[in-house]
């Protein structure tokens, strides 16, 4: 199947031929209605997919002729193909791409969220076709509109343009910075050639990183892929300090005052039994799917886990002191069940009360 689109405008030399469907090229000519060099680099991507082909035929003056071919079979036309057939030298693209992605309440914590913040459709379209296999995708045409939908979905990572209607990337960025629920979430500027001005000032608000317009998504995808690495390794720092010394964690960032929040909150309740996750939230003054998401990503744990480790390690401080009985210790960190303790505490450290209490009365800091 053929089709073609023709037009009787300025025409495109023969030397951008190749070059017009690489994303984000634009010919430099004085158009009136300048575009963002997306469009035919999506178009191809589509062809592509349905194992076609697309060609151009111009010159200048004489307008342009553009060509799609796309294979026919009788067969297929009767038996329905989940999957598109590539050859050649086409790649492979996530059916998803094509599919608006809404986040809503049954999201897992471990559900992998990227949320893109840009008022052009077609750079949004175009990110999210090369992120959708990689993460659920959400969307925001502006910093606003970013700013609430990152309050309820709490993404992994943000991906926003600066010059935005209503609120522009380098205030959404400050917003997310300085909100304790949010203030984990690492954060790509998106910036036009040579601006900067706009580089200094994103870093200056918190950004983790930057990328200049026109990008490869490679180089894109790159720089994510750093950013969660040492969002990783921050992970691992804070639960090895927050769980070897729990009081003496050194508050240097509001992700540290966050956990120390949470832990002065669990120590303050240790002895209640009735403990709930609901209950925890409230006094955090964050929703459910809020504190949820933000212990997964601080600490890869489920606030459930982060409880349980929080009692179990002052109940270790206490039997290491002798200053209480394993019963009275129990009861002290919410078992009501001396039973119910000990099996856990065997769970949690690999040997019963009594056997750590000789392996560790030596050295009381353990």
């Amino acid at each position: 199947i053929e089709i073609s689109v023709k037009d009787t405008g300025i025409g495109i030399s023969e030397t951008y031929h190749e070059k017009i469907f690489n994303p984000f090229f634009q010919i430099d000519e004085n158009l009136t209605q300048p575009g963002t060099g997306i469009g035919l680099a999506l178009t191809k991507e589509l062809v592509l997919i349905h194992n076609g082909k697309i060609f151009v035929g111009s010159k200048p003056g004489e307008g342009s002729k553009f060509t799609v071919q796309l294979p026919y079979d009788d067969h297929e036309l009767t038996e329905y193909s989940e999957e598109p057939r590539l050859s050649g030298q086409t790649h492979e693209v996530s059916m998803e791409s094509v599919i608006d992605i809404h986040v809503n309440d049954t999201t897992t914590i471990h559900q992998k969220i990227m949320l893109l913040v840009d008022d052009n459709s077609d750079v949004r379209f175009f990110i999210k076709s090369h992120f959708s296999s990689m993460y659920k995708v959400i969307e925001a045409k502006d910093g606003l509109e970013g700013w609430n939908m990152a309050l309820k979905s709490i993404p992994d990572i943000i991906i926003t343009d600066v010059l935005m209607p209503q609120m522009n990337g380098l205030e959404f960025c400050r917003k997310i910075r300085n909100d304790e629920r949010t203030s984990h979430i690492p954060i790509l500027i998106l910036t036009a050639l040579g601006s900067s001005e706009h580089e200094i000032e994103g870093l200056n608000q918190g950004a983790d990183d930057f990328i200049t317009k026109p990008f490869d998504p490679n180089v894109l995808q790159t720089k994510v892929e750093n950013i969660m690495s040492i969002r990783q390794s921050l992970k691992q720092k804070y639960s090895g300090e927050i769980f070897l010394q729990p009081r003496n964690i050194i508050l240097s960032s509001p992700d540290e005052r966050f956990l120390q929040k949470a832990i002065d909150l669990i120590e303050a309740n240790i002895s209640d039994p009735d403990l709930d996750i609901n209950g925890f939230a409230l006094q955090m003054g964050v929703s459910r799917i809020q504190l949820y998401r933000k212990f997964h990503a601080l600490t890869k744990m489920t606030v459930k886990d982060f409880i349980w480790k929080i009692k179990f390690k002052r109940a270790s401080q206490m039997l290491v002191q002798k200053k209480m009985n394993v019963s009275e210790v129990a009861y002290a960190i919410g078992f009501n069940h001396l039973s119910h303790f000990r099996k856990c505490f065997r769970q949690e450290f690999g040997m019963s009360a009594s056997e750590y209490i000789k392996k560790h009365s030596s050295n009381p800091e353990l």
